[in-house]
């Protein structure tokens, strides 16, 4: 039950999606807009760099959030954090407030390994960047870091439920980056160094 209410603790928080408020305060669509997602990837290209950022940090907060007020409320049960910050992912991704839409959760995915181990955190975070620069695609780096997560926690503890819990998350970041994989496959996703270079001529111009 304690398991339970951690996720469900976690779901409710994550389910409060920042960049949907900042779309309707700026009144731009961001579901119909720009990538489609309610991230602070598409909130940064719409709604600018300021906005983006805080979207990001509070993503990030609100997994790190739920991991905390989790473990608090249930501290016999070892894995409370661990589940709050899952439920918060989760929550992100398919929002009970938004008809289970959302995001594609990577600031939240982040969130959860910041509250798990800021270590882990900046090991995946380092690799995802390497892969970033070898594939030249940006969803790379969540890919790789939700196929390592478990692998990682495998080896740090060994603890079945914990892999398990690892697993689950990194399962949901991959699949919300299928899409990704796809439109890449037929030449549709904009490979990051092309990006970087436009931006770069961009701002020459002006």
């Amino acid at each position: 039950m304690e398991a339970i209410m951690s996720l469900g603790l976690g779901y409710f928080i994550g389910s409060i999606n920042p960049a949907a408020l900042f779309s309707r305060w700026k009144h731009v669509d961001l579901k119909t807009n720009g990538t489609g997602n309610l991230g602070a990837t598409n909130t940064m290209l719409l709604l600018g760099k300021g906005c983006g950022l805080i979207v990001m940090l509070l993503d990030v907060a609100k997994a790190i959030l739920s991991a905390h007020l989790a473990q608090k409320l249930f501290p016999m049960l070892k894995y409370a954090g661990m589940l709050g910050s899952l439920g918060a992912m989760i929550g992100h991704d398919f929002s009970l407030f938004l008809h289970f839409k959302g995001g594609k959760g990577v600031a939240a995915f982040g969130g959860l390994l910041l509250a798990y181990s800021p270590a882990v955190f900046l090991s995946l975070f380092g690799f995802g960047i390497l892969q970033v620069a070898i594939f030249d695609y940006g969803f790379a780096g969540p890919i790789s870091a939700g196929i390592l997560f478990p692998v990682v926690v495998a080896l740090r503890s060994g603890d079945f439920a914990e892999v398990a819990i690892a697993a689950v998350a990194g399962l949901v970041l991959v699949h919300m980056h299928m899409d990704n994989v796809k439109k890449a496959k037929n030449h549709q996703e904009t490979p990051v160094r092309s990006y970087l270079v436009e931006k770069l001529a961009n701002l020459r111009k002006q």
